[in-house]
């Protein structure tokens, strides 16, 4: 077996990898450009990385789901779970922010 670190390590190389894929993928080939005319599949195969950079973040939460129930304390696993949930979240808004932000200044 690998363990649940190492396995944890895999999915999120598996995201970090597809994530930047689509990018490039986006930047390249000028995806979001209004006069965009899809270069030979640059779409498709941005579309597929992210769908697959799903596989790596939904296979990194449960291992570090895993890792949170071996390693904390029965006592104190509300709280962890409450301050990653308030972490998360707040992750979340500083999102929508900037995205109202850079949508703000193309108005």
């Amino acid at each position: 077996l690998i363990g649940v670190r190492r396995t944890a390590l895999i999915h999120v190389a598996l995201l970090a990898a597809c994530v930047a894929g689509a990018a490039a993928c986006f930047g390249a080939a000028g995806i979001g450009d209004p006069q965009y005319k899809d270069p030979g599949g640059a779409m498709v195969a941005f579309l597929l990385l992210l769908i697959i950079s799903r596989f790596g973040l939904y296979g990194f939460d449960v291992a570090l789901l895993q890792l949170e129930q071996m390693n904390v304390d029965e006592r104190h696993r509300g709280l962890v779970g409450a301050v990653e949930s308030s972490l998360c979240s707040l992750g979340t808004m500083s999102v929508f922010a900037a995205t109202m932000a850079t949508s703000a200044n193309r108005a």
